[in-house]
Formats: C-alpha cells, structure tokens, sequence
C-alpha cells in the first residue's frame, strides 16, 4: 500500500463530547449520544440521550458506540461518575431504547487514586458473545506510575483489571479501545512508553494476563509516534493503525521547536511484530494528525480514515482518505 486518495464515509451512532444542554463547564454542555440517518433529505441528527454530569457521566469518551445484539448501546465517559478525581474519574454506561426513550444504566463507575481502579477512559468498548465488556482507562491501575489499565467487565458490571501497566518498556497511558481474537487476546495501543523517547507501543495481552509489546514506536524520520487511535485487525492476524506524528514527511507545521516530527502514519503490525508503515502525512497534501484508526475493506484491500488537520484547501482542516495499492 502506497496510495492516499480522499474518500468519504459516516457512521449512523456516534457520541458527542460537548453540548446537549445547561450542565458541565461553563454552560458547555457534559455531551450527548447521538443518531445520524440519512433519507431522501439527506443526513438527518437526533440527539438520543444527554448527559448531566456528576454521577451521570460527562464527556464521552473518543472511541466509537459498541451495539449488542438486544440493540444496546455502551460506551464511556473520561469524566463524572464518583471516585476521587476532581471532575469524577468517568463511567462505563448502557443506553437501552424502552418504547423509544433511551434510558442509561452506569455499569461502572471508575475510583482511581485507589490502586485498585483505573480512571479516565478516553477509548469506546468490545463485547464478547458472553456479554463482557472489555476497555481501556488512560491512568490509574495497580503500578506506582498509575499509567492506565485492561479492564473487563461481565454482564453484571463487575470489574476485572486484566492489566496495569507499568510505564517505561511496557508502554504508558492507552487512549483508544482494544481489538480481540478469536482466542481471547486482545490487542491494543499505548500513547507513551516503549523506550526513552516515549513515542508509544502496539500491545498484546494474552488471555493467561501476560502483556507484551508488539511494536515501539522510534518516530521521525523512520517511524510513527503517538498512537492515539485503536487498531483494525486483519483475517491474516495483521493490525492497522495510524500515528498522530511521525514518519518521513517534514517541514510544514510537523515540526516542534523548528525541529521535523513529521505529521503522522498509517502502520501495519504483523502477527510477529515486524512493523511496516504503508503511508507518511504530508501537511499541505494528504493531510496531518491523525486521531481516528482506519477502517479496513479486506476484500477491496484497502484502508479508510481521516486527519485531524492539513490537506489541499486553504483551511487545512484535515482530510478524508484512502489507502490502497
């Protein structure tokens, strides 16, 4: 793969982390879950449910809504429940459509600062076919540095900490949400960590509870770095992935400190580990940052996603794009 084109995609239930109505933060809103439909009008939104804040959650997390196969929804929110961070440390929560009012039932609330909790939970949730839900928070866990955990919880809301990382060569702080295997392993990234650059690693945490990195991430000009979104896996075992920095791509606005980080990848990590990037952003071309993974057309060998800034226009507010050979 070596080929960027632009595309275009939606996704019909996504969540919003501002708006919705007179709570949270100057009036800003806690965010709401919402429904894109489209129809002979075109796109249509409907605000499905409005978060309150303090134990109700406020500000869903980036990843996307996960749906079982009752119609229920599950998702996170980085702040409000209880525990003992200043906004609430954020909840796990299930939308659930009676008569056409979704109501919302809080699996968890996360506690941190405990040593026996995460907190924080940036990335959306996987279910397996036994109901559990399976998730990321960004700090807290069990290690002194309380850089994020692998949570599970089963279809009562009781939590399992799979893993608490430990910083440094184990990778530090994940921020997207986990894939899984038909063994039970899950895989997934950490925004920090792998080496003394801090650059960030691709995971994998066995169903025994060994975690290992597959991949740390060496930056510019050889490499991504930072990866904030989760990964797409493959039928062959391969997981996909983008960078919000990195690659061979300079100049430009990717450069800090008048220094080039290059403005980010699309990476394949193969079941041994050996890491390949497919595509280096380029600023005022293809695009820069990306925050979001990449959806995967296995039978049309090609790869979807977007950036957060950059591309031809005279805004540079980012890009639609497709990866292909």
């Amino acid at each position: 793969m070596g080929r960027a084109d632009y595309g275009r995609r939606g996704k019909s239930l996504r969540h919003n982390q501002y708006g919705g109505g007179a709570y949270c933060f100057n009036n800003y809103g806690c965010g709401v879950v919402f429904k894109l439909a489209h129809g002979t009008q075109g796109w249509k939104g409907t605000i499905l449910y409005v978060f309150k804040g303090g134990s109700d959650g406020a500000n869903p997390g980036y990843g996307a809504l996960a749906l079982d196969t009752a119609g229920n929804l599950y998702g996170t929110t980085v702040h409000g429940g209880t525990g003992y961070c200043s906004t609430g440390c954020g909840i796990v929560f299930r939308l659930t459509n009676n008569s056409g009012i979704w109501a919302e039932q809080v699996l968890h609330a996360f506690v941190s600062l405990s040593q026996t909790d995460g907190a924080t939970p940036y990335g959306g949730l996987i279910l397996d076919g036994a109901g559990n839900v399976y998730g990321t928070t960004s700090i807290g866990g069990t290690s002194i540095c309380g850089c994020g955990t692998v949570y599970m919880l089963d279809a009562t809301g009781m939590e399992s900490i799979l893993y608490s990382f430990q910083g440094g060569t184990d990778g530090a702080e994940p921020y997207a949400a986990l894939v899984r295997d038909k063994f039970g392993n899950l895989y997934g990234t950490t925004l920090f960590g792998g080496n003394s650059l801090s650059y960030g690693t691709v995971f994998k945490l066995n169903v025994n509870g060994t975690e290992a990195p597959l991949h740390v991430f060496a930056g510019y000009p050889t490499d991504g770095a930072f990866p904030y979104a989760p990964l797409a896996r493959g039928e062959a075992g391969n997981l996909y992935g983008t960078t919000y920095i990195g690659g061979s791509s300079g100049g430009g606005f990717c450069e800090t400190n008048e220094q080039p980080q290059g403005c980010g990848t699309v990476f394949r990590v193969g079941a041994s580990g050996k890491e390949t990037v497919l595509y280096s952003f380029s600023y005022y071309s293809t695009g820069a940052e990306t925050t979001a993974g990449v959806l995967l057309d296995a039978k049309a060998q090609a790869l979807y996603g977007a950036t957060a800034a950059g591309n031809r226009s005279t805004n540079h507010g980012g890009a639609l794009f497709k990866l292909s050979e």
